[in-house]
């Protein structure tokens, strides 16, 4: 064993490469021959095991279609679900947004709790199944999109930010009493995370007029009529959020407290791990507005009111800002 383990280590080392009229390597013996052939083989099933091992938590999705009456029934077993999985250590991070089949449902785990997750969640979309409330659903791979936010560094905590906002939206969904307009939800939740950013002041206009340009959230064909009052009230609410308040209620006032507190711990860590880091790719302002795509998928906020939003907060304050002293 000594020997062999020797002779493994010359192989890494580079110290164990045949020179030409050496057929049977270093001492030109049978059983160097046979120890060379023997650390090949080690070496080639231990290297992808340590791959294994060191590699980044995998995910398992499915793709889930669900029955439209039966939407509020779905977001309380999925949410549901998603605390019991948490709660066991099993699954690190969740996200889901709204996209064909109807759903796609993403479960961060380590590699030894892949399969025991995935068959789990097969036997519980099953039971939706059966209760009526899922017609269809089929695992698939998830793919980040991770040139969107600037590579894994970044993603780490796109998608703590992506649980926090998704079990938010599953609350919203799965209210038993009205919540208040998503959409005025949705900007006391991007008013935090631009804050906790710090995109502050004029700055976060970049974040809209890139949802215009890069995201698409334009006005197709000019103005809608009303669109200096629209515009206005849109403005004013963005930069007095205290007035969004009484439109969304005690409620989701507190699963927006529950998520800016979560965004004030991990925003810090994306800037310094990402943003501040040499090498970065994608701004803070950039990927704001991509996170804000995803945010107003789990909303469920409309085309129409994203691109108002967008083509309304682009043009800032609706009154001067004051000075700072």
């Amino acid at each position: 064993m000594p020997e062999f383990l020797r002779r493994t280590a010359d192989l890494l080392e580079g110290a164990g490469t045949r020179e030409a009229g050496d057929p049977a390597g270093a001492g030109g013996s049978a059983r160097a021959e046979d120890l060379a052939r023997l650390a090949d083989v080690f070496l080639g099933a231990g290297v992808p095991a340590l791959r294994e091992a060191h590699r980044d938590p995998g995910w398992v999705e499915f793709r889930v279609s669900v029955v439209e009456d039966r939407r509020r029934a779905w977001y309380a077993a999925l949410l549901g679900e998603v605390r019991a999985l948490r709660d066991s250590g099993d699954v690190a991070n969740f996200f889901f947004v709204h996209k064909q089949p109807g759903f796609r449902i993403r479960f961060e785990v380590g590699s030894r709790k892949r399969e025991p997750v995935a068959l789990r969640l097969r036997r519980w979309l099953a039971e939706r199944r059966a209760e009526g409330v899922v017609t269809e659903w089929g695992p698939a791979v998830y793919e980040p999109e991770q040139h969107l936010f600037g590579g894994p560094a970044s993603m780490r905590s796109v998608h703590r930010l992506f649980t926090a906002d998704s079990l938010v939206w599953l609350e919203y969904h799965s209210a038993d009493a009205p919540a208040g307009p998503s959409w005025a939800l949705a900007l006391l939740q991007l008013k935090s995370l631009f804050g906790e950013l710090q995109v502050h002041d004029y700055e976060d206009r970049d974040i809209w007029d890139r949802l215009r340009g890069q995201a698409h959230r334009r006005f197709p064909a000019g103005e809608p009529k009303d669109w200096t009052r629209i515009s206005h009230d849109l403005r004013r609410l963005w930069h007095s959020p205290e007035a969004l308040h009484p439109l969304v209620g005690p409620v989701s006032l507190a699963l927006t407290e529950e998520f800016r507190r979560l965004a004030h711990e991990e925003c810090e860590v994306w800037r310094r791990q990402h943003f501040l880091a040499s090498g970065a790719t994608v701004g803070v302002r950039e990927a704001a507005a991509f996170f804000t795509v995803f945010l107003w998928n789990r909303a469920r906020v409309s085309l129409d009111v994203q691109i108002a939003t967008s083509e309304a907060l682009v043009l800032g304050p609706p009154y001067p800002m004051k000075e700072e002293s």
